[in-house]
């Protein structure tokens, strides 16, 4: 039983987190879900550079710099702080985004703990432009620059894929069963509800979208007033079931209100 296995894996400690994804990316092949099936394929492989990562691959992330001046005098480990950057560059010393597949932080986590932190360091080009725009005294310059991420954000991260894998073969197991044959020939609805389970249980309610190299968040939409093909499809995307969305036509049919006008107040007929 595919999700009496994503269970007993998810739960078990031990169990190589790729695993779990894997049974997950078979759950999604039977089922038929195109974005579970994205969501397992991008933790087992990586999330690509132009891809809108999940919440939880987001970490705060400190930036550190080894500066060096004159007759050898030189500044090692030292915080740099964003308000030291310009506006857009801010984020090199706030967060970092984690974008690699979990066996690598599966696999940093089995390291020594002095190797544990992990470091991004800086590119070429920002430690150069920084070299002499850092507020440092001495003459020191900029050398190097880089942000550490600590080993509890790969903790909290494997932590959370694998419960959000767990919590969604449960809330699964409960509406369908645990019957491979059932999830195999799942009605429309049923098809509908699982399509809900997978945003609310994995997602969190936000879904992300990409086509290309382009990315973005269903819950931040902006919706033109007036287009209901917009609406609807991004009604659909979010989970809502095609039911839903049909009885929300029919109800706004029935109002004869425009979209984007206040609905409940028919339009008089001449």
């Amino acid at each position: 039983m595919i999700l009496d296995d994503i269970i007993a894996l998810a739960t078990d400690n031990t169990a190589v987190l790729a695993v779990v994804l894997r049974k997950c990316l078979v759950l999604a092949h039977v089922l038929k879900n195109d974005r579970l099936k994205s969501w397992a394929q991008s933790e087992l492989n990586g999330y690509g550079p132009d891809v809108e990562l999940p919440d939880y691959r987001k970490s705060a992330a400190g930036a550190k710099g080894n500066f060096m001046g004159p007759f050898g005098s030189a500044l090692n480990n030292f915080i740099i702080l964003p308000q030291t950057l310009d506006e857009g560059d801010r984020h090199h010393a706030q967060y970092a985004l984690l974008n690699q597949a979990v066996a690598a932080y599966e696999d940093l986590l089995g390291l020594p703990a002095e190797k544990r932190t992990l470091r991004l360091p800086w590119s070429n080009g920002m430690i150069g432009y920084y070299m002499n725009r850092l507020p440092m005294s001495g003459g020191l310059q900029l050398v190097d620059a880089w942000q550490e991420i600590p080993r509890s954000a790969f903790t909290q991260l494997l932590d959370t894929v694998r419960n959000r894998a767990l919590s969604l073969a449960l809330e699964l197991k409960d509406e369908v069963g645990d019957d491979d044959t059932a999830l195999k020939q799942l009605s429309q609805t049923s098809t509908e509800k699982v399509e809900q389970t997978v945003v609310q249980q994995i997602f969190q309610g936000t879904v992300y979208l990409a086509s290309g190299n382009a990315s973005m968040q269903v819950q931040n939409n902006t919706l033109t007033p007036g287009d209901w093909n917009q609406l609807a499809k991004t009604l659909s995307n979010a989970g809502i079931a095609s039911t839903a969305v049909e009885e929300l036509s029919q109800e706004i049919a029935a109002e004869k209100t425009p979209i984007g006008s206040p609905l409940g107040t028919r339009s008089e007929e001449h």
